[in-house]
């Protein structure tokens, strides 16, 4: 410890391990929250955003750009704590897709999730695999068993992000959808799929290496998978119980889960598999009722996305350096492993799910989905480079990989899917409401408006020009605006007067008989009719909000 202090003291650019992480952990923080609203302003999810940040402060930019800022801020010696951090947050985070994945919708997928979901993994699989043959002489040596580095290339081509994808699902409105449902459903699949054979992979390679046998591992994983599902998961189903009764978990409750998630990681990792598998595997048992779900997200999301992911993001960008490709071939190999993974993911998906019979729209729509790939693949590729299994090279090349599809994915989806925009301005009267039908009726099924949106917008609007009347205004045109794909309408409508009441209950008969009982009728309407609805008001301009899904 004095060693430490008289150096810091001789040379002040060395900081304290403490004062160095949390610098680290500030300038992690500032650069992924920058970035994530950046992406997420050209329509990228923001995670996109924070997981480019953590490349850039890596090698491949700031230790480019400013080398020197660059040593001061991550030395090598500091590497290990922030490490340990981050490996906490995906810990948790492998816990919280295993939540949010239940093994029980895959029973109502129908043929099309079926034959997508296989052709989706085995495509890519059997295209890695056959590009590892031309990968393995040039970017790995004989310390790398070939079944290994084979069996990872595909495994990691196959990989979708349920995570991001379900993001992505929901920005569009298209989570409910018979599309988002089909895509939700598939990268379920293929995300298990991908999993068990990332386990035969690590351990495949640690049993080389280690003194333990093969038949122990395998034995073992079994049997705690087997107490896991029969003997475990009953003892969790208590959570639900306690927060059915209490409408919330206790401090010592959740503090069980922590518990329940740090052991089960240990176990699978003493078992020669990976602290991530049995985090994993905490999260599939765990009760899956919706309002506990989206309950255990509320504890645990927030530290989880806001702190201590960017820090993986972080130590995966220290981790790759685009510099390392020198000449022109190592830039082909990439833009080979590139197009290798777009062909098997997406064009295997789409032609799937032709196949089986959605159209070619909607087939495209499922391709372009299932090539996400963010988090969880950056999640593999780390535990590839942590066994051996990959180079440092082969790394960079992948995790760029992993930007392209991910990155691709939502303005794929826009041009398949486009948002159309129009504008109307006109005065409230019955024959604005005959116009805004006619409208609907024609250019919005020409636009591929699907008819139950349509008409649901209709007789909201309806209701907002009848409201209009009722109001004392001056001036009683009325701006409208409209965005609109093929799964969400967002209309806004803009006029200078007092702004309309949306009240949540229907009025009485006693109070529409009263002078302004209509337009608390027609703001009850208004709000029954939109999915969403709401209105702001400010120096007596009026701004009416309307949301509405398929």
């Amino acid at each position: 410890m004095s060693t430490c202090i008289l150096n810091i003291r001789e040379n002040p650019t060395i900081m304290s391990p403490t004062v160095t992480l949390i610098w680290q952990i500030a300038v992690i923080i500032i650069a992924a929250r920058t970035l994530g609203l950046l992406f997420k302003l050209i329509n990228q999810p923001q995670v996109i955003g924070e997981l480019a940040a953590g490349i850039l402060l890596g090698p491949s930019l700031l230790g480019w750009t400013a080398p020197k800022i660059s040593a001061v801020l991550f030395p090598l010696s500091s590497l290990g704590y922030l490490n340990t951090f981050s490996q906490v947050g995906i810990v948790i985070y492998m816990f919280l897709v295993g939540v949010a994945l239940n093994p029980k919708e895959l029973k109502k997928c129908g043929h099309a999730a079926f034959l997508t979901s296989h052709v989706s993994i085995i495509a890519p699989f059997v295209l890695g695999a056959l590009l590892a043959l031309m990968l393995y002489p040039r970017l790995s040596d004989d310390s790398v068993l070939f079944l290994g580095f084979a069996l990872f290339m595909g495994a990691a081509m196959s990989v979708t992000a349920m995570p991001i994808l379900a993001r992505i699902l929901t920005d569009r409105a298209m989570l409910g959808s018979r599309l988002g449902t089909l895509a939700i459903s598939c990268a379920a699949v293929d995300d298990i799929t991908g999993w068990c054979i990332l386990a035969y992979i690590v351990v495949l390679v640690r049993t080389e290496a280690a003194s333990k046998p093969a038949w122990t591992t395998l034995a073992g994983t079994i049997v705690f998978v087997f107490l896991m599902i029969y003997a475990a998961k009953p003892l969790v189903g208590r959570f639900y119980t306690a927060y059915e009764r209490y409408g919330k978990l206790s401090e010592f409750m959740i503090a069980l889960i922590i518990l329940f998630v740090l052991v089960s990681a240990l176990i699978t990792d003493w078992l020669g598999i990976h602290l991530l598998f049995g985090a994993f595997l905490c999260g599939v048992i765990m009760p899956k009722e919706h309002k506990f779900v989206l309950y255990v997200f509320e504890k645990f999301e927030s530290v989880t996305v806001v702190l201590l992911l960017p820090l993986y993001f972080a130590f995966t960008g220290l981790r790759m350096n685009l510099r390392s490709l020198p000449g022109g071939d190592m830039w082909l190999w990439c833009t080979s492993i590139i197009l290798v993974a777009i062909a098997g993911k997406l064009g295997g998906s789409m032609i799937a799910a032709r196949a089986a019979g959605v159209p070619w729209k909607d087939a495209a729509a499922i391709g372009v989905l299932m090539n996400t790939r963010g988090l969880l693949e950056l999640v593999i590729l780390n535990i590839g480079l942590d066994i051996g299994v990959i180079s440092p090279v082969l790394f960079s090349m992948m995790v760029l990989m992993t930007l392209v599809t991910t990155f691709m994915t939502s303005p794929l989806l826009r041009w398949i899917f486009p948002i159309r925009r129009l504008k109307l301005e006109m005065a409230p009267g019955p024959e604005t409401t005959e116009a805004v039908f006619k409208f609907m009726e024609k250019q919005g099924a020409a636009w591929g408006m699907r008819d139950e949106v349509a008409k649901k917008a209709c007789y909201a609007i309806d209701e907002v020009m009848s409201a209009m009347r009722e109001l004392p205004l001056q001036s009683p045109t009325a701006r409208m605006a409209a965005e609109f794909d093929q799964f969400k309408l967002e209309f806004e409508i803009d006029y200078e007067g007092p702004p309309l009441p949306l009240p949540e209950i229907a009025p009485s008969a006693q109070m529409i008989a009263e002078p302004l009982g209509e337009l608390a009728l027609a703001g009850f309407l208004i709000r029954q009719h939109a999915d969403e609805a709401k209105v702001t008001s400010h120096d007596g301009h009026s701004h009416v909000h309307l949301h509405f899904e398929h």
